[in-house]
Formats: structure tokens, sequence, C-alpha cells
């Protein structure tokens, strides 16, 4: 299943200049989840606001794309850290690979809205078939109900046994789910297969790097207290002779 990789950026050019990746939504402030203590790691997941075909086989091209929505949205840090962003997929890798969207997210984070609502606790749960709360609540803009992932409702690649066929990305037909959804149906739609040659054009999940809940950071009026104290404990020091 080796391809010239060159087919990615002609993929992403085609996307682009076709005008899948259109307008998005006016930025909004990634919101640290409510309920998480200092330290603990998570990651933020939403449906992008462009949508798009999806005629190429690669998942760097689905990458480009959430990161391009993204950045758009202004989704480009936390916490004044940077943010990078994948696209949740099943999809051929650079080797000519399949690779299953959920074996690209680590087991133990966090899965978090943009708007600090919690997913899931772990990204186990995550696939597990019963998600906390919908994903796109939350996502401000107009963006699709239906996202591409070419996976099965537990992030595996989707497959037809009986007549040899793939539904992961690039393919003919195309496994799609719907981002209202709190049960495997946000990432399988009740088996819903699209035709590529349909002319649908739908969203991504966009994921982000491992994050970590900051620290907890005493308020301007803490901080004035504790200069005061030092300054008293300065002053009532002895003078040395």
């Amino acid at each position: 299943m080796r391809r010239n990789n060159a087919k990615v950026m002609l993929a992403v050019a085609a996307v682009v200049a076709a005008g899948g990746l259109g307008a998005v939504s006016a930025r909004a402030d990634l919101i640290t989840p409510a309920g998480l203590t200092p330290g603990t790691t998570f990651r933020f997941l939403y449906p992008t606001s462009s949508k798009a075909s999806t005629t190429s086989l690669y998942d760097s091209t689905y990458d480009a794309w959430a990161t391009t929505d993204a950045t758009a949205a202004g989704y480009t840090t936390y916490n004044g850290s940077p943010v990078t962003w994948q696209a949740l997929v099943s999809a051929e890798n650079g080797n000519g690979t399949l690779v299953n969207a959920c074996d690209r997210i680590p087991t133990s984070d966090v899965i978090c809205r943009i708007d600090g609502t919690e997913l899931a606790s772990s990204t186990a749960n995550f696939f597990s078939g019963t998600l906390l709360n919908p994903i796109g609540n939350g996502t401000p803009g107009t963006y699709a109900v239906d996202v591409w992932t070419g996976s099965n409702g537990n992030g595996t690649i989707d497959y037809n046994s009986s007549k040899g066929i793939y539904y992961t990305m690039g393919q003919g037909q195309v496994a799609f789910g719907d981002y209202t959804q709190t049960t495997n149906s946000w990432y399988m739609n009740d088996g819903g297969i699209a035709d590529v040659n349909g002319g649908f054009t739908f969203a991504v999940y966009a994921f982000s790097n491992e994050l970590t809940v900051p620290g907890a950071v005493p308020e301007p009026a803490s901080l004035g207290l504790l200069g005061m104290a030092a300054l008293a404990t300065l002053r009532r020091r002895p003078r040395v002779a």
C-alpha cells in the first residue's frame, strides 16, 4: 500500500484550492478543564470548522488540515505553551501502513472539549462507547454535524471482510461519525459509510498534544500580603553593631 508521498502535499493543496478549508470561527481561548488537579495531563479535542471531501489516503494530510483549522481559530497556545494538533482518523501513514485512530493517542490522558468540559477520564474510556458529553457542544462557529473518521465506533480501522473493503480515509467509501452523539455514534454514525464520489464534505476531529493542568497561582492580593509580611520581618531584625 506504499504510495508516493508527494501525493500528500497535492491533496492538501487540492483541499485548500477547492475552498474546503473555508472560513472558521472567531478565536476562542482554550479553557483549563474544571475539576482536574494541577499536574494532570489531558488533551483538547474538537470538530473542525472547516470541512472537505476525503480523497487522500495519508494521515499527514489530515494532520495538516487539523493544524490549519486550529491555527486559524487561534488555538495555538495554552498556559503560555505552544499547542500542536493532529486529526483523529484511521488512515495510512508514510510507510504504507494503516493505523487505527485510537492508537494515535496514549491511553492515560483525560480528553476534554476546548471549553474545558471533560469528555472522558482516559483515552480508553474515550473509545469505550460512551462519552460524558457531546464533542460538538462548546465549539463556536458553524461546522458539519458529520465528521470523517475512517473508523469503527471504537476507533479501530473499519473493514468489511465479506467485501474485502477498508472504509478508512481516502478510500472510495469512508466511515463517518456525528459530533452530537455520546454513544459510539460519535465516531461511527450507525454504520454510516459515505461515498467519496458523492460530493460529501465533512469535518474531522482535531486533537491536541499532551498538556498539563497548571499549578495554583497566588492571587495578586495574596502576593501583596506576603510582600508586606516580608518587609515587616526585615524591619524587626536587630541592628548588628
